[in-house]
């Protein structure tokens, strides 16, 4: 069996020609070995997102913030997650969502 280490493992660059997407990425489930996993660990700097507004027909997907704190978009509002926290997006509309990294204001 394959191991990954989400801390330490290769990650590969997320697309240069998409500002505002600018990110590193690890897709698990394929370095693992997996042929039906989708995941993936996203390493996300300030500013940048992982991707626009969107939803998936046929799957619900999962979120883990490992580190740092993310804001979600979903269709109800706008959150912030602090490390440990899980979300889980349900497939169709309603589970619609984008995350990024805003900058956090200090007061």
């Amino acid at each position: 069996m394959e191991t990954f280490n989400l801390f330490s493992g290769e990650t590969d660059e997320g697309p240069p020609e998409a500002p505002g997407y600018r990110c590193r990425a690890a897709r698990v489930g394929s370095k693992l070995g997996g042929s039906r996993l989708g995941m993936s660990v996203y390493d996300l700097p300030p500013g940048e997102a992982i991707g626009p507004y969107h939803f998936e027909w046929t799957d619900e997907e999962w979120l883990i913030a490992l580190e740092g704190q993310v804001t979600i978009r979903t269709p109800e509002s706008e959150r912030v997650l602090d490390p440990g926290e899980v979300l889980c997006f349900p497939a169709g509309p309603e589970g619609a969502h984008q995350v990024r990294n805003d900058p956090q204001v200090s007061s």
